[in-house]
């Protein structure tokens, strides 16, 4: 070997880095520890007591500014910085799962007895709630047994009162038929001017003989001012006569009705039966109960709302009818205009 060639050699050993001396020597089979080329690094030994320490040996080697390699001799292995950083991270990784796992337990346990705290008092609060609830459906069951027996009572007074209300229709009828005859021989006047000594006897002969009807004083059984529907009212009271027999009730009728139809432009008046003061129509009618009385105001009404011509009374009783050649209404009830 020239001298050339041993400095090329020694020049070349120079200036090879440690990691490329560790290959190099591996590659041989020589696993002697390399020293650092700046500094003299010895190999530290742990103490005797460290297991994992007694057949490892680590060396560190400084490669660049920012990296370490650590060399297991034993085992052959190279730890780069990341395989160190990663081997931390798992390890606080590992510390802070079980601290978050402890705090969450902890917390877990805080926030259970406070929900058991809360789970009590909502289930007090629930019993409550049922013994309510029991109480209202309890009332409830005896509310719908006392709603059945009075149903079962108002069932009852309907039925009874339908029957209250067909009985007292009847007896309306049969008052009305009793009324009827025992109107049966009255007429009623109206529009005779009242004084203070009045002859109601001479004033009825009187109007008798101005419609030419033959009226003794013994035909008249009764004759009288009625009171007033409405005491307020300016017209006079109206005069009930009572005569012998009905057939002299319609015989007198029959004559005012006739001079009223002969004298159209004069009708039946005060001044024909002699009275002073300003001239007042009379009108002579049948004496009606006061059932039919009301009957034959709504009549009339209803004659004029359903244009009917004609409403009459007879017997005591009130008829409508709507032309000369229709249908006759007896106006038996107010239901009757139901049907008209």
């Amino acid at each position: 070997m020239t001298k050339s060639d041993f400095h090329k050699k020694n020049a070349t050993a120079d200036w090879l880095c440690p990691a490329c001396c560790i290959v190099t020597r591996r590659e041989k089979g020589d696993h002697t520890p390399v020293r650092s080329s700046g500094t003299n690094h010895e190999a530290k030994s742990p103490p005797a007591s460290s297991s994992s320490w007694v057949n490892t040996k680590l060396r560190s080697t400084v490669l660049d500014d920012s990296s370490l390699v650590y060399v297991r001799e034993a085992e052959n292995e190279t730890l780069t910085q990341k395989d160190i950083r990663e081997i931390i991270q798992s390890e606080l990784r590992s510390f802070m799962s079980n601290e978050i796992a402890e705090v969450i337990k902890q917390t877990m346990n805080k926030e259970w007895k406070l929900i058991k705290t809360e789970l009590g008092d909502i289930k007090a609060e629930i019993a409550t709630m049922r013994e309510s609830m029991d109480f209202i459906n309890q009332q409830y069951e005896d509310f719908r047994a006392d709603a059945s027996v009075n149903t079962q009572e108002i069932c009852a007074i309907q039925k009874d009162n339908e029957e209250l209300r067909a009985s007292l229709k009847e007896l309306n009828n049969k008052v009305d038929e009793m009324e009827l005859h025992a109107r049966a021989s009255n007429i009623e006047i109206q529009g005779v001017p009242e004084y203070r000594s009045e002859n109601l006897v001479s004033v009825v002969q009187q109007l008798a003989q101005i419609v030419s009807c033959s009226l003794k004083e013994h035909d008249i059984q009764m004759c009288t001012r009625t009171a007033k529907s409405k005491p307020d009212s300016a017209r006079p009271r109206n005069i009930v006569v009572k005569l012998s027999s009905p057939l002299q009730r319609d015989t007198l009728l029959a004559a005012v009705k006739k001079f009223n139809k002969d004298n159209s432009t004069d009708k039946l008046c005060s001044k024909h039966i002699g009275l002073a003061g300003d001239k007042k129509d009379i009108f002579v009618s049948e004496h009606l109960s006061p059932r039919n009385r009301e009957l034959h105001i709504l009549a009339r009404q209803a004659a004029k709302e359903k244009q009917f011509q004609f409403v009459w009374i007879k017997g005591g009783r009130v008829f409508m009818r709507k032309s000369e050649s229709s249908k006759i209404f007896y106006i038996r009830d107010k239901e009757s205009f139901n049907i008209i």
